[in-house]
């Protein structure tokens, strides 16, 4: 826990609002407390967590159960940090923060209106109520 709030603080000094972690060989890996993917060619393309020796982030399987919902292209792979930076969008994932745009890494800027993440957006709460309404329903004392 307490690198994971070093790098957030270290990050917050440089005038950021978070840490992105990446391998020396230069893979994207996830953030202090975040998954986080792109809109790259056409698709969304996740962090996966197996090949990077991640943890698995929930909300990241529930974003893409999201996405394939309404039948976005949808990947988990190692992403080359260079390649990150030519995508059209990045986004993190986290039980706090659901599924927030993100509008830089380093000096990249990125769209936070970009439609297909607008749309995971929208397809992501939707999931969110129907479980909230599915667990609603099966919870009776």
């Amino acid at each position: 826990y307490a690198p994971n709030c070093l790098m957030t603080r270290i990050a917050q000094e440089h005038g950021k609002d978070d840490a992105l972690l990446v391998s020396q060989d230069g893979r994207i890996l996830d953030g202090p407390n975040f998954a986080i993917g792109f809109v790259l060619n056409g698709g969304l393309r996740f962090v996966d967590p197996i090949a990077n020796r991640l943890l698995p982030s929930c909300t990241q399987a529930k974003v893409m159960r999201a996405a394939r919902s309404v039948g976005f292209p949808v990947s988990e792979e190692v992403i080359p940090f260079e390649q990150a930076l030519k995508s059209g969008a990045a986004f993190i994932m986290g039980a706090r923060r659901h599924v927030l745009p993100v509008s830089s890494i380093d000096d990249k800027q990125f769209s936070t209106q970009n439609a297909m993440l607008c749309d995971l957006q929208s397809a992501y709460w939707r999931m969110v109520e129907e479980d909230l309404q599915a667990l609603e329903q099966s919870f009776q004392f």
